[in-house]
């Protein structure tokens, strides 16, 4: 009988030679998916994560140096290696890396479904905000529309749509926008790429 992982899918399924790397990172992806591995928690021994995995230890740290990446697992020196606390904004972290590399045409795709990100990070914003929140966003708004320096016009705009994420209290809302928002501040939609200083 063919053999399966903890996704249950079989070798032939997987494409048959699954790199033993891949086979470890997806055996802790699903150990942390089903709840075995909850965020905070320590990874079991080596020894033990090994002969659940049917890996060799070399397999299984390059598996957990890759989700480490991904803001799935964090080291910690002397303490050994736990599950992250899984919030989106680390788990964005691999998307950030990816973002930052994005040809121009890639990015302006991106910022359109930033659009509909706004639209419901508004919504939210408008059901959540408090008075304090409210009088912020109604004063960036003001100074936004006095000024006629475009790189203070920028800066607002970026306070602006900053504040209006945060104010959605949707941490995966915010931490998407920040990417995209750290990514688009070299390139001007209307205009040319702003110059490396």
């Amino acid at each position: 009988m063919e053999s399966s992982d903890d996704f249950g899918w079989s070798r032939s399924e997987r494409g048959g030679g699954m790199a033993a790397t891949d086979e470890a990172a997806n055996g802790l992806r699903a150990m942390i998916a089903k709840g075995e591995l909850a965020p905070g928690q320590q990874l079991p021994a080596e020894p033990e994560l090994c002969a659940r995995l049917g890996v060799s230890r070399g397999s299984l740290r390059e598996a957990v140096r890759s989700l480490a990446a991904l803001g799935m697992l964090e080291s910690r020196h002397g303490a050994g290696t736990f599950v992250s606390a899984l919030r989106p904004g680390q788990m964005l972290a691999g998307f950030a890396a990816t973002v930052d590399v994005l040809p121009l045409g890639g990015l302006l795709e991106l910022f359109d479904a930033r659009r509909p990100l706004e639209a419901q990070a508004a919504a939210l914003a408008a059901a959540r905000a408090d008075e304090r929140v409210i009088a912020r966003l109604r004063e960036v708004q003001k100074r936004l529309a006095r000024s006629e320096d475009e790189a203070e016009r920028h800066a607002l705009d970026r306070e602006f749509h900053s504040t209006l994420f945060e104010a959605s209290g949707n941490e995966a809302l915010a931490a998407l926008a920040d990417v995209l928002r750290a990514r688009g501040s070299h390139y001007s939609i209307y205009g040319a790429p702003e110059a490396d200083t």
